[in-house]
């Protein structure tokens, strides 16, 4: 697991930064373009095993710099050395992306194939259950009509508009007591 944090982290670092530094150094006729094409179908991933791909595509794009005709990439290249990303720190993170998709076991036998299906599994159980509650709040909402009633069964939410909506206090609405039964004692005051 500490390699993919490892490799997480390096993500999480240096996507942002190539966008700046794209950004900055590109000519503006050019940076959207030079932008686009760089990070195409290339997203920041959760912490997980769709990051190894993830940074290895993105290694794989920075040393395309080097041999690019683009004008403006190998002063790309040269920032992002300068901020850091040196073609030692490439090589070696190279290096953590091979060790990762190698198959190398995280912890107790557990695989990257058997995180990458936890994970799938798991997306797949919240949209199953987003599905059941949308169903039921649906549902629900024509049962409860009163819209202080929906916020606090979750059915809605509210939202503000300003921060002076945010000084104003919304009332409790408390449920009333169940009805007492002829044998119940009158509750003590």
């Amino acid at each position: 697991m500490s390699l993919l944090i490892a490799i997480d982290e390096f993500e999480n670092t240096w996507f942002p930064r190539m966008r700046a530094i794209i950004r900055r150094v590109v000519a503006s006729a050019k940076r959207d373009e030079f932008e686009a094409a760089f990070f195409k179908d290339l997203e920041q991933q959760p912490l997980g095993p769709s990051v190894v791909p993830s940074v290895r595509a993105f290694l794989s794009r920075v040393d395309d710099l080097e041999k690019s005709q683009e004008p403006n990439a190998k002063d790309v290249l040269a920032k992002l050395a300068s901020r850091g990303l040196t073609p030692s720190a490439r090589t070696q993170m190279s290096e953590m992306v091979k060790r990762a998709e190698v198959g190398g076991e995280i912890a107790d036998g557990t695989t990257m194939a058997k995180v990458a299906q936890g994970q799938k599994d798991q997306v797949e159980a919240v949209g199953r259950f987003r599905d059941w509650f949308n169903d039921w709040a649906t549902t629900l909402r024509t049962v409860f009509t009163n819209g202080r009633v929906q916020i606090q069964l979750g059915l809605t939410t509210v939202s503000r508009s300003s921060a002076a909506d945010d000084a104003v206090e919304e009332p409790v609405v408390t449920p009333e007591p169940a009805p007492r039964t002829p044998d119940q004692p009158a509750p003590h005051a």
